[in-house]
């Protein structure tokens, strides 16, 4: 992450800084409580920036980025309701 010169820069990286430090102390408590494994799952917008600054949880498939996490899961609720009522319609 670059070093910000402006205000606007400056509250950006401020935030992403923060959310990245929440996560990473999530993670540790977790890995504390539970043992190490586990896999760290990311989706919406600002993940591609939160992915850079995970670097210390990198190791091979501990965080995953789902980028169409929601329209995944809305693709298989629409399958799952299609089976339904073509099971319905077989009846």
């Amino acid at each position: 992450m670059a070093h910000p010169d402006n205000t606007d820069d400056a509250i950006h990286t401020g935030i992403l800084e923060a959310q990245i430090g929440l996560v990473e102390r999530r993670w540790q408590a977790l890995q504390q409580a539970s043992g190490p494994g586990g896999q760290l799952l990311l989706c919406g917008g600002a993940a591609p920036a939160l992915l850079d600054g995970l670097q210390a949880l990198r190791a091979p498939g501990t965080v995953i980025h789902e980028p169409e996490l929601v329209l995944r899961g809305l693709w298989s609720c629409a399958q799952a309701r299609r089976a339904a009522t073509s099971t319905d319609r077989e009846k």
